[in-house]
């Protein structure tokens, strides 16, 4: 392959693939036994399943899934000892929505970048019945690590499995 900086390099197993594949077909890779991957520059931004991410530039960008409208949502980020550091409401519509945590504690001190947190959402309808699917972090992926056998992408020092990734853009 071409020494081209901003080039994605990954080696298969089986069955090797034409042409090279891209960010986009990352849906067809994650069923693949991937032995190398790098990437250069360009990187992607992951959609993943997973409830943690690690705070960069004073942010995380999380979002969660109603399964229906909710008559109360409770958004609250916890560090990665289990501290509660920020509580707020969010948003009750049914379906995605998101929710970008600017890294401020709710006392205001305004948390270092590198950290690890969590989000629990708390959705109930007008009976008091959960409404709550999923949450979500999104960023730019910072690293694959395949040392387990199981491809992971990491977004800062968030592993996050190939299996939970439900969507990647250049």
């Amino acid at each position: 392959m071409a020494e081209d900086p901003a080039s994605v390099s990954i080696a298969l197993d089986d069955p090797p693939m034409e042409p090279e594949p891209d960010w986009t077909r990352l849906d067809i890779l994650s069923g693949c036994r991937i032995r190398e991957w790098t990437i250069d520059r360009g990187r992607p931004t992951e959609f993943a399943k997973t409830d943690t991410g690690t705070l960069k530039d004073g942010q995380i960008s999380f979002g969660y899934s109603l399964e229906s409208a909710a008559s109360d949502v409770t958004l609250s980020v916890k560090d990665s000892s289990g501290n509660t550091v920020w509580t707020g409401s969010g948003t009750t519509t049914s379906g995605t929505n998101s929710f970008t945590w600017d890294g401020t504690a709710t006392d205001g001190t305004q948390l270092t970048d590198g950290g690890q947190y969590t989000l629990n959402v708390s959705a109930t309808d007008s009976t008091g019945q959960s409404v709550y699917g999923y949450t979500t972090v999104t960023g730019k992926v910072t690293s694959i690590d395949n040392s387990s056998g199981t491809p992971m992408l990491n977004i800062g020092s968030t592993s996050v499995s190939t299996s939970n990734v439900i969507g990647v853009t250049s």
